[in-house]
């Protein structure tokens, strides 16, 4: 997926939630690059994810062969700590759930 792909993607997200994601919740299952690896490399999870935060989105991630710590890390975040595990941070719009 190139930039564009990328953005106009995350767009498409936004115009089919009336053309705002602000405090809405949303779900990203699976992070990695690729089906069962842990790898992040360059995954277009991590900007669409990014771009939708910075539009006011809660995401929700959950991938089970990538820690928590790699995806924040991996989106560095203002406000995002690897500590905060199971609660929604203020200001990032980011919440790490256990799916089961």
């Amino acid at each position: 997926m190139n930039d564009y792909q990328r953005r106009r993607f995350a767009s498409r997200i936004i115009d089919s939630l009336f053309n705002t994601v602000t405090d809405k919740k949303i779900a990203i299952l699976g992070f990695a690059f690729k089906k069962d690896t842990g790898d992040t490399r360059e995954s277009s999870s991590i900007y669409i994810s990014k771009y939708l935060m910075d539009e006011g989105a809660h995401l929700h991630i959950y991938d089970p062969k990538v820690p928590r710590e790699q995806i924040v890390v991996d989106l560095s975040h203002p406000g995002v700590s690897a500590d905060d595990q199971g609660r929604t941070l203020p200001h990032s719009g980011l919440l790490f759930e256990t799916f089961i």
